[in-house]
C-alpha cells in the first residue's frame, strides 16, 4: 500500500533540507517519486503493469533488466548478457521482493540498498553500494520438468488456458465430469451445480498428471486407464474393477 502521508511529509523534509542548504540523498529523491513503494530492500516504482501472473518464489521466471550506479553509469544490462533466467527465491533479496510485486509483462524501476543486490545473477555489485535496476518480467521460465504421462494415458486440450499451472502440493477448483467406457456419467460436479476444491496429493494419479499440465482456465478430457485410475478394485459402486475412464476437466483456479 503507498503511504502517501509518509512522501508528503518526506516532500516537506526535502523542501526544508534544500533550504538548509542539505541536498537530499539518492534514497531520498527516489522515494518522494511519485508511484515509488519502500520495500525492505529498497525502493520500487512501477512504469507498467504485466498482464500476467505474479511468479511463485520457487517458480523460474525470464527478467530483462539494466543495472546502473546512483551516478547513471551502467554496469551490465540483459543486452550484453541476454535475458536472464532465475527463480525468486534464489536471487538477490532485492530482486525477491520486486518479482513478488510484479506480474509478467511487467516492468519497474528498483533501487536497491547497499548489499541486498548479491546473488547468483548475471552481475557483480561492490560491497556496501547503492544500485539501480530497471526491470522487465518478460515471461514464465521452463515449465517444471514433470514425469512422461504413462502408457494409456491421454490428454486432448478442449480450450487453451493462459493462468497459472499448479504444482503437486496445490489445491485445485476444477469443474469436471468422469464417465465410463460406455460414456455412463458416474461422477459430474457440473450436475451437482457446485465447483469442487481438491489437494491434487489426494487425487487419482492420472489426475495429479494431468492437472499440473493444464493451465487455469483450461479445459481438457483425460483418459486414465486403471493402473493409474481406480485399479482392480473400482470404486464401488460406481466404478467397477479395472475401468477405463474418461474426464472433461476445466481447471477454474488454483487455491493459495
Amino acid at each position: 500500500m503507498r503511504d502517501f502521508p509518509f512522501r508528503a511529509r518526506l516532500r516537506a523534509a526535502l523542501s526544508v533540507a534544500a533550504l538548509a542548504g542539505c541536498a537530499p540523498t539518492f534514497y531520498e529523491r527516489t522515494v518522494a517519486e511519485p508511484g515509488a513503494v519502500r520495500i525492505a530492500t529498497g525502493v520500487i516504482r512501477s512504469v507498467s503493469e504485466g498482464q500476467g501472473p505474479i511468479p511463485r518464489p520457487d517458480e523460474r521466471v525470464k527478467v530483462a533488466w539494466e543495472g546502473r550506479f546512483v551516478d547513471g553509469k551502467v554496469f551490465g544490462s540483459s543486452q550484453a548478457t541476454g535475458v536472464l533466467e532465475v527463480t525468486p527465491a534464489s536471487a538477490s533479496p532485492c530482486w525477491r521482493d520486486a518479482l513478488a510485486r510484479m506480474r509478467v509483462g511487467g516492468k519497474a524501476k528498483l533501487l536497491c540498498l547497499p548489499d541486498t543486490a548479491h546473488a547468483d545473477e548475471a552481475f557483480k555489485v561492490p560491497a556496501d553500494t547503492t544500485v539501480t535496476f530497471d526491470l522487465e518480467l518478460v515471461a514464465p521460465g521452463s515449465p517444471e520438468a514433470l514425469p512422461p504421462l504413462p502408457t494409456g494415458v491421454v490428454l486432448r486440450t478442449i480450450i487453451q488456458g493462459t493462468g497459472e499451472r499448479p504444482r503437486s502440493t496445490d489445491k485445485v477448483k476444477v469443474h469436471y465430469e468422469g464417465r465410463l467406457a460406455d460414456r455412463t456419467v458416474f461422477d459430474s460436479s457440473i450436475k451437482r451445480g457446485e465447483p469442487a476444491v481438491l489437494p491434487l496429493g489426494d487425487v487419482i494419479p492420472c489426475w495429479r498428471l494431468g492437472l499440473q499440465r493444464m493451465r487455469v482456465g483450461e479445459k481438457v478430457e483425460l483418459t486414465c486407464p486403471p493402473e493409474v485410475a481406480y485399479g482392480k478394485k473400482g470404486s464401488p459402486p460406481k466404478v467397477p474393477p479395472d475401468a477405463t475412464l474418461t474426464f472433461e476437466i476445466e481447471l477454474l483456479g488454483i487455491e493459495k
